[in-house]
């Protein structure tokens, strides 16, 4: 027997299979998911969090993810449908409704984190800056009408109406004045009879492809011995002119205490239709050349204060020099 021979295949063939068993054994080792970044030589190698003992949740890095979350949630916030600059009054309404058809949350998304409140007189003092957590929006919305929701100190009704004028400052910036306010007579022939307490005001920005609310300026309190002379008819006076827009001119008056006196023969006096006497009910008469008396009263002292006007009455509301509603005197 050849034992050299034998010894040799023994020792090849156990090399082989040790060979073998390593490269199994290689094969079935789980390998750890790594992130690499870079290639070649400079790569660098960033273990899985699984290989962390406590899985990767320090307090830093739980704060951050919270970070990310939020902002992730604010960026795939569904936009409203009326995020467009020319579309704000549509946007203003939704805004107001709080939430789209869909349940998302509107009002909150489109608030700025903080809102800047400014006095109503003087906008340049800034009162306080509102986390928009802490912020309670004053407007809603019931029975298609603009409404605060408490109860109201002029009638048995469970809200408070509002009068609201919306202002475009701006090709980004709009601004939404709101008073409570009293209306007469009923569905489409509902006339504003007047306004009351203090005039209060929310500007919306566009930004980021949508409009946003970033101020809201609140009518500080003022004492009667400061409203008195403000409002006297002497002092209203003295900022008429001839030709001023009417609507520069009633808005003077209602954010001075002065309130529409109502001529209940106005139908009488005007004839016809009558409309404007269910759109302005501060009006007496009316001409056929143009010509109307409006009448207003200080709810201080009494006093009244009657005004000429002539134009287009449906511009009643147009402030500046596009209005072609002007006035020509007054008593």
């Amino acid at each position: 027997m050849n034992y050299p021979k034998i010894i040799a295949a023994t020792l090849v063939a156990l090399v082989q299979a040790c060979g073998t068993a390593s490269t199994k054994a290689l094969d079935n080792t789980p390998i750890s998911q790594e992130a690499i970044a870079g290639s070649g030589s400079q790569a660098q190698v960033t273990p899985n969090s699984s290989n962390n003992p406590i899985n990767g949740s320090s307090p830093q890095k739980v704060n951050t993810d919270q970070q990310n979350a939020e902002v992730e949630q604010q960026s795939n916030a569904p936009l409203a449908v009326s995020c467009a600059k020319e579309e704000y009054t549509s946007f203003f309404e939704q805004f107001v409704r709080g939430k789209d058809d869909q349940g998302n949350e509107i009002r909150y998304t489109f608030t700025s984190h903080y809102v800047q409140v400014r006095d109503y007189q003087d906008p340049s003092k800034l009162l306080e800056m509102m986390s928009r957590k802490n912020d309670e929006f004053s407007i809603s919305i019931r029975d298609y009408t603009w409404v605060q929701l408490v109860p109201s100190q002029v009638d048995n009704s469970p809200y408070t109406r509002l009068k609201l004028d919306f202002q475009r400052v701006n090709d980004k910036t709009f601004r939404v004045d709101y008073i409570k306010a009293q209306y007469g007579g009923a569905d489409e022939k509902e006339r504003l009879v007047r306004t009351y307490g203090e005039p209060n005001a929310y500007i919306f920005e566009h930004r980021n492809g949508c409009w946003y609310l970033t101020q809201k300026l609140q009518s500080t309190k003022r004492s009667p011995n400061n409203n008195a002379p403000t409002s006297s008819k002497a002092m209203i006076e003295s900022q008429l002119t001839q030709q001023m827009p009417y609507g520069d001119l009633r808005n003077i008056l209602l954010n001075r205490g002065w309130q529409p006196v109502v001529t209940p023969d106005c139908k009488t006096n005007v004839g016809g239709k009558a409309e404007v006497c269910d759109q302005l009910p501060e009006v007496e008469a009316c001409s056929g050349d143009g010509y109307c008396l409006m009448n207003f009263a200080n709810q201080s002292d009494g006093s009244k204060l009657t005004v000429t006007t002539y134009g287009d009455y449906r511009d009643w509301r147009t402030t500046g020099q596009e209005s072609k509603l002007r006035v020509t005197r007054w008593q």
